[in-house]
C-alpha cells in the first residue's frame, strides 16, 4: 500500500494544504507546533475515522474536539493511495459527522460494498490494510516518544498473531472457539455465577416445590385449629362491626352539631355584618349627597377659589377707604359751595373784616368822590358855626355807637374806621370851629389820608379776590383727585364682587350689602371645602369600614367575599345549610340509639354517649375538641381492630380453602419433582462436558502460541541486529510480548524497560516493525508513520537506524515526521534522492 496524495481542507491548524508523496522515504519537516503532529493523526483518522465523545480523566479533549479547527467550519480532508495490486482508491472524509465516501479508480463510489461495523462505518481500512486501528496504531505507526508498546497493545497483537498462525487468517481464531463453548456453557446450561439459565432454573424450581410441598402438609394439620380461630373471628367481627359504626355515627352526629353551631355563628355574624353594612352604606350615600352638593357650592364659586380671610380684610380696607373718599368728596363739596356762595354773596374774608360786595363797589366806584365830600364838609363847616355844631354832636354820637359796636363784633374793623373818621370829622369841625385855617389844613390832611387808605382797602380787595379765586381751584382740584380715588376703589371692590358674580352700582347701602353678600360666598366656599375634605375622610373611613366587614365576612366563610348580595347569597346557604343538618342530625341521632342497645355497644361505650348526651344540651363547645379527638383515637382504634379481624377471617379462609385443595397439590408437586431430578441431571452432564472442551481448546490455543513465539523472536534478532548495527542479536519477547535482551557487556537477560532510553525505543521499534511485518506476511506493506522516534537517538543511533530505514523502504513506502534539519541532511547523506515536504 503506498499513500500518494493527501488534501487537508481543515484538520486542527492545517487549512487548505495538499501534499504529494512519493513511493520509498518521505520525510514531513516543520518547526514545532507546524502542524507534523495533526498531519500524522489526519493520516489515520482518514483510515479509521476518528473519536469523539468526552475527554480523558486527565482533561484531555476527545481527538474529535481537540483536532476541529476554530476559525473555520471545513472539518474533512481527501486521500488517494494504490495497493500493492496495483488497485486506486479514493477516500473522501467529511470529520463533522464523521461520514466517508469511497471511490475507486474509476471514481465509482463502492462505499456500499464495504462490511459496516457496529459504529455504522465502512471498514475499508480493515480490508485494504489487513489490521484493524488498534493493530495499525500498536505497529506502523508511532506516534511522537511512543514506539513503546503497552499492554493492552500487546495482547490484541499477541491476539493478531495467533491467528494467522493457527488457521491463516487474521479473524479466525482459537479464542472465538473457546468463547463460544463458554457462551453455550453460559446459556445453554449455566454456571455457578448465573441465576436465570436452564440448570438454574430448575434448581430454583425443585427448592420451591419441595418447601411448598412441606407448608402444604403443615397446613392439613392446622386445618382444624384455622377452622376455630375463623368461628371466634367473625364473631369478634360483629361486635367490633357494631362498635365501628356506633363511633363513626356518633362521631358523624358530633360533626352534625359542631357544623350546625358553626354555621349558626357564621349566620349571626354574616347578617350583624350586613347590618353594618347596610348602616355604612346607608351613611355613604348621604354622604354621597353632601358631596354633591359641595362641589355644586364649589363649582358655582369658582371665580373666588383664591380669595382668603386675608383677601376679605383687604376688601374691607377698600371698602372703608371708599366711605372716608365719599366723606372727603362731600367736605370739599360743601366748602366749594360755600366758597362760592361767599363769592356770590359779596362776603370776602380780608382777615379780620369782612366787607360787604356793595360796599367794595361803591368805594371802588366813589373812591375819586371822598375828596369833594371832604370839601363839602369843609364848605359847610365854613358857612356855619351851627351846623358844625350840630354835625359835631351827631358824628359824637355816630363814633362812639361805631366803637361800641367795634368792641362787640370781630372783623369789625369798618365800623372802627368809621368811629374814627365820625370822630375826626366831629374833632375836625370843632378844630375848624376854633380854629378856622388849622381845621381846614386838618381836613385837607385827613383828606389825604382818606385817600391814602381807599387805596390801600382797594389794593386788600384786589389780593382777597385773587386767594378766593386759588383757594376754589385747590379745592375744585382736591375734589378731582378723590373722585378719581374713589372711582378706582369702586371699580376695585366691583371687579371683586363680580368673582362671586354680585353686579350693580357700587352705592354705599349696595355695596354693604354686595360685600356681605360677597363675604357670605367666601364663608360658604371655605366651608364647602371644608366639609368637602371632611366628607372625603368620612367616606375613606366609610368604605374602609365597608372593607372590613366584607373582610370579616371573607374570614368567616372562608373564601373571597366582595358584596353585600354575596354575604346575602352565603346567609341564604346557610340557612339552607342549617336546615340540612338539623334534619341529618336527627336521623343520625335515631341510628346512634338504635346501635347504643346493642350489648358490645352500650357496655364499652356508654362513658362517651352520656358526655355527648351532656355536651348537646348544653350547647356548650368548650369540651368538644377533647370528645372529638377522643372519638376519632376510638373510632381509628376500632376500624383497626375490625381491619384486623377482617384480615384473620380472610387468612383463615385462604389458609381453610388452600388446606382443602393440599391433597391434589401435594400428588402433582411429587410428579413434578421427580420429573425435573431427571433434567438436572441430564444438563449436569452437558456441563461436565462443555467445560473438558473448553479446557482442552484452551490448552491448544496456548500450545500453538508457544509454537509461533520462535518466528516472532527470529524477526525481533534479525531487526535488532540491523538496526544496532550487530550490537544487540538476541532480543525476543514472552507469551505477553514483554521485550526481553541479553546484554553484550555481561551476557544477562534483561527487561528492555531496565536499558537505556535510546536503546529502549530502538528494541520496541524493531518490535512494531517484525510484528508488522509478520502480520502482513502474506498480504499487504503499510506504510510506516513515524514522528520524531529518534528524539533519544544520538548521532551514530540515528546513522544505523537511517540505514536500516532506507533498506526498508525499498519494499514499503515509509513517512518520517521530524523538526530536525540535521536529521533530513543525514538522511540525504545516507538515502540520496528523498522526498522532504516542508510545513
Amino acid at each position: 500500500m503506498r499513500i500518494e496524495k493527501l488534501e487537508i481542507k481543515g484538520f486542527g491548524k492545517l487549512r487548505n494544504r495538499k501534499l504529494e508523496l512519493k513511493p520509498g522515504l518521505n520525510i514531513v519537516f516543520g518547526a514545532n507546533e507546524s502542524g507534523k503532529t495533526s498531519l500524522q493523526c489526519f493520516i489515520r483518522s482518514m483510515l479509521f475515522g476518528i473519536k469523539g465523545g468526552k475527554g480523558a480523566r486527565d482533561g484531555t479533549p476527545s481527538p474529535l474536539k481537540m483536532y476541529r479547527p476554530w476559525d473555520t467550519n471545513e472539518f474533512s480532508g481527501i486521500m488517494e493511495y494504490v495497493l500493492d495490486n496495483g488497485e486506486r482508491y479514493r477516500i473522501e472524509r467529511s470529520f463533522v459527522n464523521n461520514s466517508v465516501r469511497i471511490f475507486d479508480s474509476f471514481f465509482n463510489n463502492i462505499t456500499d460494498t464495504f462490511h459496516v461495523g457496529k459504529d455504522k462505518r465502512a471498514r475499508f481500512a480493515e480490508k485494504h490494510t489487513g489490521m484493524n486501528e488498534v493493530c495499525f496504531s500498536k505497529t506502523v505507526f508511532i506516534g511522537q516518544m511512543d514506539a513503546k508498546i503497552g499492554e493492552d497493545g500487546g495482547r490484541e497483537l499477541l491476539s493478531r498473531l495467533t491467528n494467522i498462525a493457527q488457521t491463516g487468517y487474521e479473524d479466525i481464531s482459537f479464542k472465538r472457539a473457546s468463547e463460544a463453548l463458554k457462551d453455550a456453557l453460559k446459556n445453554h446450561v449455566g454456571t455457578d455465577k448465573t441465576s436465570t439459565r436452564p440448570l438454574d432454573r430448575i434448581t430454583l424450581r425443585l427448592s420451591e416445590l419441595n418447601s411448598t410441598r412441606g407448608q402444604l402438609l403443615e397446613k392439613i394439620a392446622l386445618l382444624n385449629e384455622t377452622k376455630g380461630c375463623l368461628d371466634r373471628a367473625e364473631i369478634a367481627k360483629k361486635g367490633l362491626g357494631k362498635r365501628e359504626a356506633f363511633l363513626r355515627s356518633l362521631k358523624e352526629l358530633l360533626r352534625f352539631y359542631l357544623e350546625l353551631e358553626r354555621c349558626v355563628s357564621l349566620k349571626t355574624g354574616l347578617e350583624q355584618a350586613l347590618e353594618g353594612i347596610d348602616g355604612y352604606e346607608k351613611e355613604l350615600g348621604s354622604v354621597s349627597l353632601r358631596m354633591e352638593e359641595y362641589n355644586r357650592i364649589i363649582a358655582g364659586s369658582s371665580g373666588i377659589h383664591a380669595f382668603g380671610n386675608d383677601d376679605m380684610d383687604r376688601l374691607d380696607e377698600d371698602y372703608n377707604s371708599l366711605l372716608g373718599i365719599e366723606a372727603v368728596i362731600r367736605t370739599l363739596n360743601r366748602e366749594i359751595d360755600r366758597k362760592r356762595q361767599d363769592d356770590e354773596s359779596g362776603m370776602i374774608n380780608s382777615g379780620d373784616i369782612i366787607t360787604p360786595r356793595d360796599e367794595i363797589e361803591s368805594i371802588e366806584k366813589g373812591k375819586n368822590k371822598g375828596s369833594e365830600a371832604i370839601n363839602e364838609k369843609i364848605r359847610n363847616m365854613q358857612s356855619g358855626q351851627r351846623v358844625y355844631a350840630i354835625v359835631m354832636g351827631v358824628l359824637t354820637a355816630l363814633s362812639a355807637m361805631c366803637f361800641a359796636a367795634g368792641l362787640i363784633k370781630d372783623s369789625a374793623a369798618a365800623a372802627v374806621v368809621a368811629g374814627f373818621v365820625l370822630l375826626v370829622c366831629a374833632v375836625a369841625a370843632f378844630f375848624v370851629r376854633s380854629k378856622g385855617a388849622g381845621e381846614l389844613r386838618r381836613l385837607r390832611e385827613q383828606k389825604r389820608a382818606a385817600l391814602i387808605n381807599e387805596s390801600r382797602l382797594s389794593e386788600d380787595i384786589n389780593k382777597k379776590r385773587e386767594l378766593l379765586k386759588l383757594d376754589l381751584t385747590r379745592l375744585e382740584e382736591e375734589l378731582q383727585e378723590n373722585v378719581r380715588i374713589r372711582q378706582a376703589l369702586k371699580n376695585k371692590i366691583e371687579a371683586v364682587l363680580n368673582c362671586g358674580g354680585i353686579t350693580g352700582e357700587c352705592g354705599e347701602q349696595l355695596s354693604q350689602e354686595g360685600i356681605k353678600a360677597f363675604r357670605s360666598l367666601v364663608r360658604k366656599y371655605s366651608e364647602a371645602k371644608s366639609e368637602m375634605g371632611y366628607a372625603l375622610k368620612r367616606g375613606n373611613e366609610l368604605r374602609r369600614g365597608l372593607d372590613t366587614y366584607l373582610k370579616n365576612a371573607s374570614a368567616l366563610c372562608g373564601e373571597d367575599v366582595n358584596s353585600r348580595q354575596s354575604i346575602e347569597s352565603k346567609i341564604l346557604s346557610a340557612s339552607e345549610r342549617i336546615n340540612c343538618l338539623e334534619k341529618k342530625a336527627e336521623e343520625t341521632s335515631a341510628e346512634v340509639e338504635q346501635l347504643f342497645l346493642h350489648e358490645a355497644v352500650s357496655d364499652l361505650y356508654a362513658g362517651i354517649y352520656n358526655d355527648f348526651k351532656v355536651l348537646k344540651s348544653t350547647g356548650a363547645d368548650m369540651g368538644a375538641e377533647g370528645l372529638e379527638e377522643l372519638l376519632e383515637r376510638e373510632h381509628v382504634k376500632t376500624s383497626r381492630q375490625l381491619e384486623e379481624a377482617s384480615l384473620s377471617i380472610r387468612e383463615y379462609e385462604t389458609i381453610i380453602k388452600g388446606i382443602e385443595e393440599a391433597a391434589p397439590d401435594v400428588q402433582n408437586i411429587g410428579a413434578e419433582i421427580e420429573e425435573l431430578e431427571a433434567q438436572k441431571s441430564k444438563l449436569e452432564d452437558i456441563n461436565a462436558s462443555l467445560k473438558i472442551a473448553a479446557d482442552v481448546l484452551a490448552e491448544a490455543s496456548m500450545e500453538l502460541q508457544r509454537d509461533f513465539a520462535p518466528a516472532l523472536n527470529k524477526k525481533l534478532g534479525d531487526t535488532i541486529s540491523r538496526i544496532t548495527a550487530g550490537k544487540y542479536i538476541d532480543l525476543r519477547a514472552d507469551n505477553s510480548l514483554l521485550l526481553k535482551a541479553i546484554v553484550p557487556e555481561t551476557g544477562e537477560v534483561v527487561p528492555v524497560v531496565a536499558l537505556s532510553g535510546g536503546t529502549m525505543d530502538q528494541m520496541y521499534l524493531a518490535l512494531r516493525i517484525s510484528v508488522a511485518q509478520l502480520i502482513a506476511r502474506d498480504g499487504e506493506n503499510v506504510p510506516f508513520i513515524m514522528d520524531e522516534v529518534f528524539a533519544q537517538y544520538d548521532d551514530k543511533r540515528t546513522e544505523e537506524a537511517f540505514d536500516f530505514l532506507y533498506e526498508l523502504s525499498q519494499g514499503r513506502q515509509v513517512l518520517l515526521f521530524t523538526c530536525k534539519s540535521r536529521e533530513v541532511e543525514l538522511a540525504r547523506q545516507i538515502c540520496g534522492e528523498i522526498n522532504v515536504i516542508e510545513l
